[in-house]
């Protein structure tokens, strides 16, 4: 009823501001007058320490990607010399051909995972939170949630795909929907990635060729991640900015300032 009203009369309906009807539909008026009341901090500084910890971690698996690669070669090498070679030997000849460096990768890769999530989980928590000063609607999930799913088991698996997607779409409200596939695509690589991540290492074995191969693919799908992950974030972070400017030019526009009224 308050949108049939407000169609007719050209007036917000709930404060009864006048819009143009033939620039924009009363519901999109009345979601810029909500959005000029609410506080925008802008996530631009989680933004960049996100982006800078992904740097960090594609550095890491190069690292590891590279140690890899010289383990496969030195493995095949040592194998082709001697067919029925020990596992001790076999761990012998690594530590001697790829050096002990490699025991670190590890803990680096342990370090740089702690701050990157920790920082990408700060920038999601500050993005989500500003979603309601972009004028958005409907909003699926709260700042909370939006981070606390990424810890639920098996939920997991499939939410924050939906997080960062709402994050995408609703960063520019007024604009018209269309799937973004590159999100698909980085979760899908994130997932796949970390499962294989996973499968080597069993205790009390030796690395050989097969599993160190599938340790360099899980490096090379873990850098493809981060990648598209700098992506998403810096495109998500510009979707607000720009939304932010344009509501702001919006009621800067308007002679009588921005309507506060809150429903």
């Amino acid at each position: 009823m308050h949108w049939d009203r407000a169609a007719t009369t050209g007036a917000c309906p709930y404060c009864a501001r006048f819009y143009d009807p033939s620039r924009e539909s009363a519901r999109i008026q009345t979601a810029r007058h909500r959005a000029s009341a609410q506080p925008y901090v802008s996530a631009e500084d989680w933004a960049r320490l996100t982006v800078t910890c992904l740097v960090g971690a594609i550095v890491v698996e190069l690292a590891a990607l590279a140690a890899g690669v010289l383990a496969i070669y030195n493995l095949g090498r040592a194998l082709q010399r001697e067919p029925h070679l020990a596992v001790a030997d076999l761990e012998l000849e690594l530590r001697a051909t790829v050096g002990d460096w490699v025991a670190s990768v590890p803990l680096a890769r342990l370090a740089i995972l702690a701050a990157t999530a920790a920082c990408f989980l700060a920038w999601v928590y500050r993005a989500n939170s500003n979603l309601r000063a972009l004028g958005a609607e409907r909003q699926r999930f709260s700042s909370g949630w939006a981070v606390g799913w990424w810890f639920v088991p098996f939920a997991n698996l499939l939410q924050p795909r939906r997080i960062i997607g709402e994050l995408w779409v609703l960063s520019r409200p007024f604009e018209r929907y269309r799937s973004q596939p590159l999100i698909g695509w980085w979760w899908a690589t994130y997932l796949l990635s970390a499962f294989l991540g996973r499968l080597p290492g069993v205790p009390g074995r030796s690395p050989d060729v097969p599993e160190t191969w599938m340790m360099n693919i899980a490096s090379v799908l873990t850098i493809a991640a981060a990648v598209l992950a700098v992506i998403i974030v810096r495109r998500i972070q510009a979707r607000q900015e720009e939304q932010h400017l344009s509501v702001a030019a919006e009621n800067g526009d308007d002679a009588e300032g921005p309507c506060y009224h809150e429903p």
